[in-house]
């Protein structure tokens, strides 16, 4: 008797255990929620479609662009974020939405000079007409290398094949159209200029004293004087030569510290002051230095971090300073002016290691442009504020682009930029159609 009562406990606990095991599953089973991503013709999300994440989860979502579009906007449940590259849902409880809009950057891009490893050190330059003028270095022949369009096709050459030349190049166009070239001769160890006024190329060493020449950069005034910021190797100073006396004399700017790599140099139009931004190597900071003043003032227009590098420089038509940057503490493209009354900086492009190699351009609405490169991805961008807001665009990424950027706005709006292609060894070559 006593083992029948056993058995019959035994199996009503059975039950109870079965029952209890179905109640278990029902009531753990995980809560999730579904997302649905989605992006226009032009680049993709991933991941798409309808993804599923458990409650409480983080989900991450990266857009990319295709060649010749850009990421237009981007907006999370009916409301814009802005022109993100990821975006993460931290923590969901509920559904959500994701849709990336994208579309053409309005660029066409093309290698002008694919003969040997060509285009390091590009610089571009527009004259009255439109047509356009590059200087660039011949990395496999060390010669200094020019390409224009003004015969209507580009017509490439090189004008300076003496010894090691053409590294660092800088190029202006006077108001008669003749070419101005600055760049630095490693063989000798000077600063070298180039020019075609007289119909025909010359070249000259402006300064030869020491190691100098290195990081240049050239303007020309309204009068046709040329106006060049390099930087001193031997001494670790900022020099600057100009030939608005007639004949060349070079001087020191700034002699503080290791000062004046990365500089580049602008001229104000209505006044022909000068204005250069370089970076100061011994604190780690941008610098300024101009003599609207009538002497040689500088200054630091920022010294938040390690900043300062692959500076360039532009004055508007109201005299107002440009300055693009990069800053090496956070990765990112930075942008200073004065057009406020004082010096005002700010992060313009931090997704990644952005912002080498930048330039800048300004048009005759005083909006802003710059080229640069994007080193986590091998490249080539453009931030432009035209729209009111700043909006930045991959224009090339068909493998290592970007290198050694240089932009300019021609008198009808377009940009043009010429570029390095790293692996190819190629001259290449943006523009607005």
């Amino acid at each position: 008797m006593r083992t029948k009562i056993s058995i019959f406990l035994a199996l009503l606990f059975t039950v109870f255990l079965l029952s209890s095991c179905g109640e278990d599953d029902s009531s753990t089973t995980a809560t999730t929620y579904t997302i649905t991503a989605t992006a226009s013709t032009g680049g993709s999300i991933s991941p798409s479609g309808d993804v599923v994440v458990n409650k409480g989860d983080d989900q991450i979502f990266t857009i990319t662009s295709d060649k010749d579009y850009q990421i237009t906007g981007v907006a999370v449940d009916g409301s814009s974020v802005g022109q993100a590259l990821t975006y993460t849902f931290s923590n969901v409880t509920s559904d959500h939405t994701i849709s990336a809009s994208l579309g053409a950057t309005g660029f066409i891009t093309s290698a002008l000079d694919n003969t040997g490893d060509v285009g390091a050190f590009s610089s571009i330059a527009t004259d009255s007409t439109g047509d356009v003028h590059i200087s660039y270095y011949d990395v496999g022949n060390d010669d200094l290398k020019y390409a224009t369009n003004a015969s209507g096709s580009w017509v490439i050459s090189s004008i300076d094949s003496v010894g090691e030349v053409g590294q660092d190049t800088s190029i202006a166009i006077d108001s008669n159209g003749d070419v101005h070239i600055s760049y630095y001769d490693a063989t000798n160890g000077d600063l070298k200029y180039a020019t075609n006024a007289t119909g025909s190329w010359v070249y000259t060493a402006p300064d030869s004293a020491g190691d100098v020449g290195g990081f240049t950069s050239i303007a020309v005034d309204s009068t046709g004087d040329v106006h060049i910021s390099y930087y001193d190797l031997d001494n670790g100073d900022l020099k600057y030569a100009t030939n608005a006396s007639g004949s060349w004399v070079t001087s020191s700017p700034d002699s503080t510290g290791d000062v004046g790599l990365y500089t580049s140099i602008a001229i104000d139009s209505t006044t022909g002051n000068v204005h250069i931004s370089y970076y100061d190597s011994t604190n780690s900071d941008l610098k300024y230095a101009t003599d609207a003043s009538g002497s040689w003032v500088t200054s630091s227009p920022d010294s938040t971090g390690v900043v300062g590098e692959y500076t360039s420089i532009a004055v508007d038509s109201t005299g107002y300073v440009h300055i693009s940057y990069y800053d090496w503490t956070n990765d990112d493209l930075k942008y200073a002016t004065d057009a406020s009354g004082s010096w005002v900086y700010s992060s313009l492009d931090s997704a990644g290691m952005v912002g080498l190699d930048t330039s800048i351009a300004i048009d005759s609405n005083g909006d802003v442009h710059i080229s640069y490169y994007d080193l986590d991805n091998n490249d080539l961008k453009y931030a432009a504020n035209a729209s009111g807001s700043w909006i930045y665009t991959i224009l090339d990424s068909a493998g290592d682009v970007g290198l050694y950027t240089s932009i300019d706005v021609d008198t009808t709006g377009k940009a043009h930029i010429s570029y390095y292609d790293f692996d190819n060894g190629d001259l290449k070559y943006a523009v607005t159609p």
